[in-house]
């Protein structure tokens, strides 16, 4: 596995460090989309929001399309015959 020249080990903490580095290689290294990667960043901007009403809107639209979507995929009943 390379590491991009673009992660400079020296200046970040081990959160983000680890973060960039999963990402890079979640960017890099993997044919298929990982849907990790992107509901992290978008906790990651949940995070900044400073209006409670904005916070409210993108908890409920992240849980929509994370979390609701999941369950609803996997929630349909097989019926063997």
């Amino acid at each position: 596995m390379r590491i991009s020249p673009t992660v400079d080990v020296r200046t970040w903490g081990d959160t983000v460090l680890g973060f960039l580095l999963f990402k890079d290689f979640c960017m890099n290294e993997i044919d298929e989309a990982v849907p990790q990667l992107k509901f992290y960043e978008e906790i990651k901007e949940y995070e900044k929001l400073d209006s409670e009403e904005e916070r409210l809107s993108r908890s409920r639209q992240i849980y929509d399309v994370y979390i609701m979507k999941e369950l609803l995929s996997c929630s349909h009943v097989r019926i063997h015959l």
